[in-house]
Parts: structure tokens; sequence; C-alpha cells
């Protein structure tokens, strides 16, 4: 049985994050060809937004556990919420299936 120590719940998060980059890897080879993109300027709203997103998640904050003590209730309801996220973000992929794009495109 396992045991919810701190160590044990930051592991499955791990878990999760892993299964996630997996999944998007093997599913990202059975996508369809792209049959037109956007244009730069077109995107310039998605990343305008993406990379201060990504400084906020691996810069000096990374996961807030400056902003926010780390206590075992809100590791209990981080694993809650990153299974529950994964298991949206699972379901999503397979319902787009060969459809799924990263950026706007018309497949």
């Amino acid at each position: 049985m396992l045991t919810l120590t701190r160590h044990n719940l930051r592991l499955i998060i791990d878990a999760c994050w892993w299964i996630f980059v997996a999944a998007w890897f093997l599913a990202s080879l059975r996508t369809k060809q792209v049959e037109r993109r956007w244009s730069w300027g077109q995107q310039i709203g998605y990343w305008a937004t993406f990379f201060p997103a990504t400084a906020l998640l691996f810069g000096p904050f990374g996961s807030f556990g400056d902003i926010l003590p780390e206590t075992r209730v809100r590791l209990i309801a981080g694993v809650i919420l990153t299974v529950a996220g994964l298991a949206v973000a699972l379901w999503a992929r397979a319902a787009l299936s060969t459809n799924w794009s990263g950026a706007v495109t018309l497949k």
C-alpha cells in the first residue's frame, strides 16, 4: 500500500507529468499533415502569453513553493488536480485524435 508521504505525493505528481509528456510525444507522431498554418502576426497573441507563462512555471517561482508553503493538504489537492488534469488532457487528445495541433492550423 502506498503511504501518502510528501515524497510519495511529489512522485505521483512527477509521474503524471512524465505520462503527459510521453503521451503527447507519441500522439504527435500520428497527426495529419498541415494544409495551412496561421501567419506569425496571427499567432502573436499565443506567443505573447506562452513565454510569460513558461517563465512563471520554470523561473524563480517554479511551482510557487516560495509563495505558498508546502503542506500535506496542499500536496494531496495538487495530486487530485494533477490526476484530473491529466485525465482531461488525455481524453481531449484522444477525442481530437489526428486533428490535434499545437498551433492554429487547417488540417
